[in-house]
């Protein structure tokens, strides 16, 4: 049996397929995806609908994939036509967004190996970040989901403090797990889309913050092309949306399986 992580998919469903015929992919294997599994691609339904019926397949949430819980629970509008028209037109719908919305924002590998979407904040340790990932995944599983997704698209706290209110707390966490690139040694995120503005000097990688002994499997950022400064962070967003590659992270062997991604003339 192979343990494998595979990075962003954006909806590239072909793409998958491709990628799990060259991992000799079998029903032994357990596969693991990093969040970001829908939109900008053009088979989000299809990706989600396929991703479901996988009995060993876990995965987390994405900042896309809580954008699609967003739209689904009315929080924010959608241009028409959408990338996640499909899904959000389709008779799947409610089954897909109940699935969805039951998904951690951070999964254990093994006690010495974790998955996040984004990363984990240098003031955080990795039963702290556990602890916080699960306090947040079981909102998303109540009632009071939409009082957090409305959250997400308001005032962003991007700051840590001992002292935030609950919600405020509940807030800083998801946007550290889904959305985080950049930070502070404090926890302060860099969050462009929210104009944050910090000292460049004082503003990193999260890896390059991160110093404890587990490993962390991530996805997110494309831009830097898998390529991590900390041999205990290992990313995996390689850019496949955006014509680069898909890759599977094989957990036993510590290397890289890839394939070529998305013909930019697909993308949606």
């Amino acid at each position: 049996m192979a343990t494998y992580v595979i990075g962003d998919i954006h909806g590239c469903l072909d793409q998958l397929h491709h990628l799990l015929d060259k991992l000799a992919y079998n029903k032994e294997d357990q596969i693991y995806f990093v969040g970001d599994l829908v939109n900008r691609g053009p088979k989000s339904l299809e990706t989600l609908l396929f991703i479901k019926s996988l009995t060993n397949a876990k995965m987390i949430l994405g900042n896309h994939d809580l954008h699609l819980l967003a739209l689904a629970y009315k929080i924010i509008s959608r241009p028409q036509p959408h990338p996640l028209d499909d899904i959000l037109q389709s008779p799947h719908k409610i089954p897909i967004i109940e699935w969805l919305r039951h998904q951690p924002l951070m999964q254990e590998i093994n006690p010495t190996i974790f998955m996040v979407h984004a990363g984990i904040p240098p003031q955080w340790d990795i039963k702290t970040a556990h602890q916080h990932a699960n306090d947040v995944a079981n909102i998303f599983k109540s009632d009071k989901i939409t009082q957090l997704l409305e959250l997400l698209y308001s005032d962003l706290n991007a700051t840590w403090s001992d002292n935030l209110s609950i919600w405020k707390t509940r807030q800083y966490i998801t946007l550290a797990l889904t959305q985080m690139r950049k930070c502070t040694q404090q926890g302060h995120i860099f969050l462009q889309f929210n104009k944050n503005t910090f000292s460049e000097n004082t503003l990193k990688p999260w890896f390059e913050l991160y110093q404890h002994p587990e490993k962390i499997i991530f996805g997110h950022w494309a831009k830097i092309n898998g390529e991590s400064t900390n041999e205990r962070c290992i990313a995996t967003d390689t850019g496949c949306v955006w014509g680069g590659q898909l890759s599977a992270y094989h957990v036993e062997t510590d290397t890289f399986i890839r394939t070529a991604g998305l013909p930019h003339s697909q993308k949606k």
